[in-house]
């Protein structure tokens, strides 16, 4: 056990490098990592994974919220193993990037096949074939992102540049976005035209998406050598940039130390909030097709949508850490928060009309994306902390924990929207007065109720600059006195 201990405090208490240019070469690089989550969360199995495995593919609304249901335990289950892989198991390409490999591949290709409408009759093959490729999918993406979490705090060692780098990030992401969904359902439109078909559209679209995705990852990955080096690199002498600690230390970190460092206040309090903000996040992506095909029919305006939501995430990741360098991270969070439960709570009074609603949906995303700019950093700075104080290697397990509220509320959100389906007995031939005021309701009034939850866990979370100096101060100087 004294070796275990040893390391990480040599290694977490080491003083930060000089700080970097914000628009620097690694920071771009690095928001490739984020563009992933952009594309394959936002742009392709948000909005239209439920429209087109029910209502397209012809799986049953009921049995589809089953499936996504069991994915969220799954999900939840896949987060502590996920996180053992990372910390136990290292590939030859590098601790974390190894998994970007690895989990970008075959989860792309697993999505991609449940967007594909393969013909299949209705029946047990149907369900176990949706259920294979929606589990695979969801499961090995998440372990692709858990690599863009586990290579953060790595690459960004001082928190200043942590702030610049999140905010990097997020900044590209949403630049991204805004050029992107812009011409996302045009190039749906485009791509079903040239197929001769409007739903194969969808199934091309995705195919292209997640092509990109993979791309996205591997330039990260490339990014990330020089901090998590291949087993070949650290064979011929390379030494690592950053806080880079010993792969035997890691290993040899005991399953009770990871459980404990997940259940300490500061990870465990972000990890809760982010969660119930994420079941908002969720509900609203897994609803938004519905509510201008079926609520507020208006192709014009979802486009319209896509492009907006795009562009206001864009001004959130600007305005966030502005904010941020001159009070806090957490209270620019909470004040972020507290605006997307007005804005939702508006949204179900006054957007009753196609586009009141999505002027208030798009506000609504606004507030949701300035939190979204200072996820990483938050959680960079909640690992660091608990590492530190319990002197213990365990942030490969802590920032692949990341995934773990994007992982449940991505199966958890669609399974609630499908029994709602079911409940509403929605009809695409006919949608009732019933089944409208149903679907405006779970994506106004159900997003404001998570997001107050998210705000009672955040405040738990304590975790500053001042906090976090003072713990690696009295880490060097236990070092000194041995």
């Amino acid at each position: 056990m004294a070796e275990e201990t040893k390391a990480p405090v040599a290694t977490e208490s080491t003083k930060p490098p000089k700080k970097q240019r914000i628009y620097s070469k690694k920071n771009i690089m690095m928001a490739a990592g984020q563009i992933t989550g952009s594309l394959y969360v936002g742009s392709l199995v948000g909005p239209f994974m439920t429209l087109v495995v029910v209502t397209f593919a012809g799986l049953d609304a009921a049995v589809y919220g089953q499936i996504q249901a069991v994915n969220a335990v799954i999900g939840f289950i896949m987060v502590f193993v996920t996180g053992i892989l990372f910390q136990k198991v290292h590939l030859p390409w590098g601790k974390a990037r190894s998994w970007q490999y690895v989990g970008s591949l075959i989860g792309c290709i697993a999505t991609a096949l449940a967007f594909s409408q393969i013909p299949i009759s209705d029946g047990t093959g149907k369900i176990v074939f949706y259920w294979l490729v929606l589990i695979i999918g969801q499961e090995l993406y998440g372990i692709a992102a858990s690599g863009t979490y586990a290579l953060f705090p790595m690459m960004t060692p001082d928190p200043t540049d942590r702030i610049n780098a999140g905010a990097v990030m997020a900044q590209v992401g949403q630049v991204f976005g805004v050029v992107w969904r812009s011409c996302m359902l045009p190039l749906i439109a485009l791509l079903g035209m040239l197929a001769g078909n409007k739903e194969a559209g969808y199934s091309i679209y995705a195919w292209v998406v997640l092509i990109l995705v993979i791309v996205c990852y591997f330039v990260m990955a490339h990014a990330g050598k020089p901090y998590d080096p291949s087993d070949k690199a650290l064979k011929a002498g390379v030494k690592p940039l950053g806080a880079y600690v010993d792969q035997a230390a890691e290993r040899n970190v005991s399953f009770f130390a990871m459980v404990r460092a997940l259940f300490s206040r500061q990870p465990l309090s972000f990890i809760l909030s982010k969660f119930t903000r994420d079941m908002a996040l969720m509900t609203i992506n897994a609803t938004i097709a519905y509510n201008f095909t079926f609520v507020y029919p208006s192709p014009v305006i979802m486009g319209l949508y896509f492009a907006i939501n795009a562009l206001g995430g864009l001004v959130g990741a600007f305005i966030a850490p502005f904010l941020a360098n001159r009070t806090s991270m957490k209270f620019t969070y909470i004040v972020a928060e507290a605006l997307m439960i007005v804005f939702s709570v508006l949204g179900f009074f006054l957007g009753t009309n196609a586009i009141a609603s999505f002027v208030f949906l798009v506000l609504t995303m606004f507030s949701y994306y300035m939190c979204g700019a200072l996820e990483k950093p938050m959680f960079s700075n909640a690992a660091d902390y608990t590492v530190l104080k319990q002197r213990k290697p365990v942030r490969p397990f802590l920032m692949t924990c990341m995934t773990l509220p994007g992982k449940v509320s991505g199966s958890l959100a669609p399974a609630i929207l499908g029994f709602v389906l079911a409940a509403i007995a929605f009809n695409k031939a006919n949608v009732t007065p019933e089944a409208a005021a149903g679907l405006h309701m779970v994506i106004t009034l159900l997003p404001a109720l998570y997001v107050a939850i998210s705000i009672v866990c955040i405040l738990f979370y304590t975790v500053n600059k001042q906090n976090l100096d003072k713990l690696r101060e009295e880490n060097e100087a236990a070092m000194l006195q041995k």
